[in-house]
């Protein structure tokens, strides 16, 4: 990476998984910017994120990215209690995200 230069990069983003703190810190040194992970799907685009000025928390997703309604549910469609783990559920009524993926052609 030390041989590599990126004068016009301003902002990073990845997803996938989770970076490790060791590859956060690596890149920071190389290019002087924060890695901001995000979550998402090619019918949901990021529907999570670690967003411009937000503190960036190593293997965190970040908050729900405007105008998504994200919660944390368990098996039986219930909100979990913060910390807690479950499924992604993203809200679609009373009318669906405008860029929330409808249909397969």
């Amino acid at each position: 990476l030390s041989s590599y230069k990126f004068p016009s990069l301003k902002h990073c983003v990845t997803g996938g998984e989770a970076l490790n703190p060791e590859v956060l810190a690596k890149w920071k040194i190389q290019t002087g910017l924060d890695i901001h992970e995000g979550y998402g799907q090619t019918e949901t685009v990021a529907i999570c994120a670690n967003m411009k000025g937000m503190k960036i928390k190593p293997g965190s997703l970040g908050k729900a990215v405007p105008p998504y309604d994200v919660q944390i549910v368990d098996d039986r469609g219930a909100a979990v209690p913060a910390g807690e783990e479950g499924t992604i559920a993203v809200r679609v009524q009373p009318t669906r995200p405008f860029c929330l993926f409808s249909q397969y052609l």
